[in-house]
């Protein structure tokens, strides 16, 4: 394609012979605003006679040159305008991959509103039931739809609220119709589905007809959040059969006598929040990952008889708030289980009832354990150290655990002590408690004291031998040069065990007063130890307002 050759028209201007000066318009006024008349008026005259001509003449060139400016703009904006689709036509964009523009479309979905939260909206809910911001990238152009309407990974995130439903402003049968198109369009692709099903929602018909809907798509089901006040529905059933992809149930429901979940072959992984005694009828035996949250929880062994029930789970989380409760003496029996992975998110205004709880375990092949507060904003448990030296002994940690983290209020002697019987120990990762200035001495964890029994001396590292990746959150109420010390020992010790291994820290610390600062020099010696490939680390400040 050629451009076309074309040549800008010269206008040759001509100018009045009856133009004023610049000086003659300024007497002009000044006559004018004083009201005196010239003694000779034939050049005004003359002026005002010649004057239409003198116009005239100007405004023929002026509307010939309007109408050629107004050529060369529509010109010049349709040339823009070709340009741009010239270059959209070859933008990078364009040569984009269905999968690739597949992948950036997922990464556009709103995964904050598919959550079952409190606070949504109708308008939230209604976006989501139609997935609209998938309907509005289709609308870019031709392309984008085909792909966006024809990909049904992009429409197999389904999320339900009825609690909302009644002050939505979309009339019911849209709101289904915008579902069944979701569905629809996912064909047989696998489904996440989040339903939160309320009693308050006083259409039980719809209710019934929403979830028969969801039910006939059972045989795509592959992560499952289900939330409910109410009782078991009796409409929810689903054929024999029909669970083959399901993998991950996350319940929020007191569904005792529920069991259409039982045929589910693929299930590996379950979360429950409530009562243990209201799960519905579940394939214990192949749940591989299990996490239960509870509370007003008055003995012992009632969350742990969930340990029973997943008795080939690899994986426990239990969140539990065990406070105003006394649990009693576990007695000789113990709840005994295979796991490898243990996370206790606990909540306990009395270090007696977490040591009873640990007193009611028995952990032969556990691999990493840890201890958290229930969530941020709840007070740290406290960490009962002769409870879990018991615990220790009993499960034989010294031959298998092979990682700790503490996040909960214990003082450096209470640590020594258990990591005495840890000599498997490799990943160790202590929080220190956030406290006010009255007990910071108290409770201080990381300490000179600890730092030296870390220490390697003669080549023997006397306490976790194995220890190649520290994370630390705390006061810096130890030495740097300690520290530092510590650092270079340890890894010439990893490289007389494994040359391969790299000694591995995160040191995280309070920022601000009465807070100090890690030295410079630490700093800087961490940071060439790194640039050597000696090391590897990570440090940051935590701001923290002590009052």
């Amino acid at each position: 394609m050629s451009a076309k050759s074309f040549r800008i028209p010269v206008y040759n201007g001509f100018t009045s012979p009856f133009l004023p000066t610049p000086t003659e318009m300024a007497n002009i006024r000044v006559m004018s605003r004083r009201g005196i008349l010239p003694p000779d008026t034939f050049v005004l005259n003359r002026i005002i006679t010649a004057a239409p001509f003198e116009l005239a003449r100007y405004d023929l060139p002026i509307q010939t040159l309007q109408r050629e400016l107004d050529r060369l703009i529509d010109e010049r904006n349709i040339l823009a305008s070709y340009a741009s689709d010239c270059r959209s036509l070859l933008a990078p964009v364009r040569r984009l991959s269905d999968e690739l523009l597949v992948e950036i479309f997922d990464l556009c979905r709103p995964w904050g509103l598919f959550e079952i939260t409190e606070n949504i909206t109708p308008a939230q809910e209604a976006a989501r039931v139609s997935q609209r911001h998938l309907l509005q990238l289709a609308e870019v152009c031709c392309n984008w739809h085909r792909v966006i309407t024809g990909t049904p990974r992009l429409w197999s995130v389904i999320t339900l609220d009825t609690s909302v439903w009644d002050q939505c402003l979309a009339p019911y049968h849209k709101i289904i119709g915008s579902l069944e198109s979701s569905l629809r369009r996912g064909r047989d692709h696998h489904l996440t589905l989040r339903l939160a099903v309320s009693k308050d929602f006083h259409n039980k018909t719809l209710t019934r007809n929403v979830v028969n809907l969801l039910c006939s798509h059972a045989h795509r089901w592959r992560n499952v959040y289900i939330w409910s006040d109410d009782g078991p529905p009796q409409y929810l059933s689903l054929p024999s059969g029909k669970l083959g992809q399901l993998r991950i149930l996350h319940l929020n429901v007191e569904w005792k006598s529920i069991d259409v979940f039982l045929e589910a072959p693929n299930l590996r992984e379950l979360r429950f929040k409530g009562e243990v005694g209201n799960l519905p009828r579940l394939p214990w035996s192949q749940i591989q990952i299990c996490q239960y949250t509870g509370n007003n929880t008055n003995h012992a062994q009632l969350p742990l008889s969930s340990l029973l029930l997943a008795s080939n789970a690899l994986e426990f989380t239990l969140c539990l708030d065990l406070r105003e409760h006394v649990l009693p003496v576990a007695g000789d029996s113990t709840t005994s289980s295979h796991m490898e992975t243990l996370t206790l998110h606990l909540a306990a205004d009395d270090p007696n009832t977490t040591g009873r709880f640990f007193d009611a375990l028995t952990l032969p092949s556990l691999k990493s354990f840890d201890i958290e507060p229930l969530d941020d904003t709840d007070p740290l448990p406290i960490f009962p150290s002769q409870s879990f030296l018991a615990l220790a002994n009993r499960s034989q940690f010294s031959t298998h655990l092979l990682r700790l983290k503490l996040h909960a209020i214990l003082s450096d002697a209470d640590l020594l002590l258990c990591l005495g019987s840890l000599p498997r120990l490799e990943e160790l990762v202590i929080v220190e408690a956030r406290l006010s200035d009255d007990e910071m001495d108290s409770m201080a964890v990381i300490t000179d004291t600890l730092l030296r029994a870390l220490l390697v001396v003669d080549g023997i590292a006397p306490l976790i031998p194995r220890l190649h990746y520290f994370d630390v959150t705390s006061r810096l109420e130890f030495s740097d040069s300690l520290f530092a010390a510590v650092v270079k020992a340890r890894i010439a010790h990893l490289k007389r065990l494994d040359d391969s291994m790299i000694f591995d820290i995160c040191l995280w610390w309070e920022h601000g007063e009465p807070f100090r600062e890690l030295s410079g020099e630490f700093i800087d010696y961490l940071t060439d130890l790194a640039s050597r490939d000696e090391l590897l680390f990570s440090i940051a400040k935590l701001h923290t307002c002590v009052e």
